[in-house]
């Protein structure tokens, strides 16, 4: 009778134990891919001016903290054209490769990030080059991309085409 009531016993906590074991595990993750940064569109609602040939350097704006390197990309570039990275470090002023991916670092959403060990205050920059024979008066919308290999984030970046732009 013993060994009857222990069978029993097993046969419903068990299958509870399990369920609880699987909503703990799905809380758990859920909270692991909760992104601790974004890509912030700063290019939402405007177009960028660009002339056929030229190279358009579009900041990077990143706001929260990251502990795994971001990789950005670009995409949906029109043929013929393509794309680089460039920073502006803040410390002594110069202009230098850009690392990609981004090491870890945090950023406030203004373009300036805090990056690596030693720190170093730097902007980062994708240099998308279009191809003389894009059309003035035409536009592309090109894509912006941020990956930490589990949070991907994309931005799209409309390209007016015009025969000058001002420039500030």
């Amino acid at each position: 009778m013993m060994r009857s009531w222990r069978w029993r016993a097993a046969a419903i906590l068990v299958p509870a134990a399990m369920t609880a074991a699987m909503f703990t595990g799905a809380t758990a993750a859920s909270a692991a891919t909760t992104p601790t940064w974004q890509l912030v569109n700063e290019f939402a609602g405007t177009t960028v001016c660009d002339t056929p040939g030229n190279s358009d350097f579009l900041e990077i704006h990143l706001s929260g903290t990251w502990s795994t390197p971001i990789t950005i990309s670009a995409s949906n570039l029109p043929a013929g054209a393509s794309y680089s990275f460039s920073g502006y470090r803040h410390v002594g002023y110069r202009l230098t490769g850009a690392i990609n991916p981004i090491p870890p670092g945090s950023g406030n959403g203004d373009g300036q990030l805090i990056l690596g060990s030693p720190t170093v205050n730097e902007e980062l920059y994708v240099d998308v080059k279009l191809p003389a024979s894009i059309a003035v008066g035409s536009t592309v919308t090109i894509t912006l991309s941020a990956t930490d290999g589990t949070t991907t984030e994309t931005e799209p970046v409309t390209i007016g085409i015009q025969n000058s732009c001002t420039v500030f």
